[in-house]
């Protein structure tokens, strides 16, 4: 989550050195400008449109070089997201095996892939997860549906007119239930972001572990969510690696 989203992500200057080039099948490599950057992935700007058209889901090989690395440092990485810019074609890149990403870089270089990072995903389009939402200053509860979920917060959906009764509520808790997942989860939260979306209000809700009971074994239950959804979106080829 940029700002408050929790990405982490790190605009680079380019004093650190820090290179990214994607290796094409054969075996050559195209040149990118790194955007921004956490532990979860890269985002990165290649000005040579025609050489770089990846398909989202795709795994791709980036390679990552500076002064500080002895060799180039491989990376796979599945595509998410492409954005046409003037300055180039921007692709927003996901690291397959961030852990192993990280112990092959130097201290000094490692600092730069944020290591608060966390992963955002979305249930399966087949899936509808109402979410209740309570406070101390609602009448009664809210219903809203899921709309993406990480170990640090959600985003749900709700019908216009509920803006009217939370636009002064920011303290609340949001209880639902995740596929294969046995118990309900409950969390104590703030609402940080609100946007006007086709169809409805869309509300970002960050969980407050201090007034969360047994914060941490909920987590534990989003994580095991989180990890089988990322899963789920890798070919299967990159899945059974």
């Amino acid at each position: 989550m940029k700002n408050q989203r929790r990405k982490y992500r790190v605009k680079t200057s380019g004093k650190e050195g820090l290179a990214a080039a994607l290796i094409l099948p054969d075996e050559t490599t195209v040149p990118g400008r790194i955007r921004d950057l956490s532990a979860s992935g890269v985002a990165v700007i290649f000005e040579g449109r025609r050489e770089t058209v990846l398909p989202l889901r795709e795994i791709v090989r980036l390679e990552f070089s500076a002064q500080a690395l002895k060799e180039p440092v491989e990376a796979p990485c599945l595509v998410r997201h492409r954005a046409e810019l003037d300055e180039g074609r921007l692709y927003g890149l996901e690291f397959v095996e961030p852990e192993k990403l990280l112990r092959k870089l130097p201290r000094a270089l490692a600092r730069l892939f944020n290591q608060r990072s966390t992963y955002r995903v979305q249930p399966p389009p087949g899936d509808m997860i109402k979410v209740v939402i309570e406070g101390k200053q609602l009448l009664s509860p809210i219903i809203g549906v899921l709309r993406d979920v990480s170990i640090h917060g959600i985003s749900i959906q709700v019908p216009y007119m509920i803006e009217n009764l939370l636009m002064k509520v920011e303290q609340v808790k949001a209880v639902f239930r995740l596929p294969g997942i046995s118990e309900k989860l409950d969390f104590s939260g703030k609402i940080m972001h609100r946007h006007l979306i086709a169809g409805g209000i869309r509300y970002g809700l960050y969980f407050d572990p201090r007034r969360t009971p047994g914060f941490e074994k909920k987590r534990d239950a989003l994580q095991k969510y989180v990890d089988e959804r990322r899963r789920d979106l890798l070919p299967q080829t990159a899945a059974a690696t």
